[in-house]
This record gives structure tokens, sequence and C-alpha cells, in this order.
């Protein structure tokens, strides 16, 4: 199913809400002005550390639930973040993305839904934020 003229395309921050839509990708994380000025850039960074230019105009955080890319650092940021995640399918629910990220074979999304909303509210007060990656050697520097 092509999703790509749903509108979920976006990337915003209203006052302390996060919302990033299910089809927006790890680029327009990057280039968002208001992502660059909360918590010292963090989403951005962790986007950013993704692959190439071309691969962060195609993978969607959408793509990562499903396992089609993996990668984890916008994902590690974002569970800090406590970031819940809107599904659509016949009805709407809101789940943790902690739930999708759990080791027993649950399944969160049923073949008739689609993941349409990523949100958190940012920390309030003058909070930063910093993701360091830890590595013997460049080649452990990418996550598997």
């Amino acid at each position: 199913m092509d999703v790509s003229a749903g509108g979920l395309e976006y990337v915003t921050l209203e006052g302390r809400k996060l919302a990033i839509g299910g089809t927006a990708t790890f680029q327009q994380i990057v280039k968002s002005k208001e992502m660059n000025e909360a918590l010292n850039g963090l989403l951005p960074k962790a986007a950013r550390a993704y692959s190439t230019i071309i691969q962060r105009n195609a993978t969607t955080l959408q793509d990562v639930l499903f396992g089609y890319a993996t990668y984890f650092d916008l994902l590690t940021a974002l569970l800090a973040l406590d970031t819940q995640v809107t599904v659509q399918g016949k009805k709407k629910s809101v789940v943790p993305l902690a739930d999708f990220l759990r080791s027993e074979n649950k399944v969160v999304l049923g073949n008739q839904e689609l993941a349409t909303e990523f949100s958190a509210k940012l920390p309030s007060g003058d909070v930063g934020a910093s993701l360091q990656r830890v590595a013997l050697t460049d080649g452990d520097a990418v996550p598997s």
C-alpha cells in the first residue's frame, strides 16, 4: 500500500510536544529547525548518524519498526523521551515505542494497521541531552 500522499511526512515541535509523522524521513528530522534547537539537537544528530543523505531521504521511523532498516541511535533517543506511537487501523490506539522493541515475538501492528505518528513531551526547564556511541574500532561504531 502506498501511503506517500497521506500527509504523514511532518516533523513538528509545538511548545514541548514533539510529533513526527509515520512517513517523515530521517533527513526531515535532520533538517528540522525546531528539532535542531531542542535538547542540543539530540534527534537530528541521532538521525544524521544514519548512513548517507540518500538513505536518510528514503528511510522513515516506520521502516525501522518493520525491520526494513536496522538502525537504533534515533530509536534510543526516542525511547529516552518515552515516545508514544499512534497506530491507525479500524480503530486508533496509542502504544509506547518500547512495546515495539520487546524481545518476545509480540505483534504490535496488524497487517491492516499503520504507525501514523511518533510523539513525545520534551522535558521542561533548562535541560540538555547528548547521545554518544562507544566503540572499540570504527567498524564497531556501526549499529547492527
